[in-house]
């Protein structure tokens, strides 16, 4: 691949791995499968990465919908 950074479309990803509940016992793969998913997306070539990964007591309900209303929204037409 030529492509340089600079010529590189953004991929802009919202991760979310959960495994800590209150009411449940604390569940052993969502933050491990959330943090592979990272990993593989930080490795595409083809893109420059733009990631945000929320885990555990990262990932509220505020956060996530922010990760939406000012992450994910930065995409622009090419990317």
């Amino acid at each position: 691949n030529t492509r340089t950074d600079d010529t590189k479309p953004n991929l802009y990803a919202l991760i979310v791995g959960v495994g800590a509940y209150e009411q449940v016992r604390k569940l052993r793969g969502p933050v491990g499968d959330a943090q592979a998913v990272a990993r593989y997306v930080e490795a595409l070539p083809d893109f420059k990465t733009e990631l945000l990964l929320l885990t555990d007591e990262q990932a509220s309900k505020t956060a996530v919908i922010d990760g939406f209303q000012t992450h994910l929204v930065q995409a622009g037409p090419a990317d």
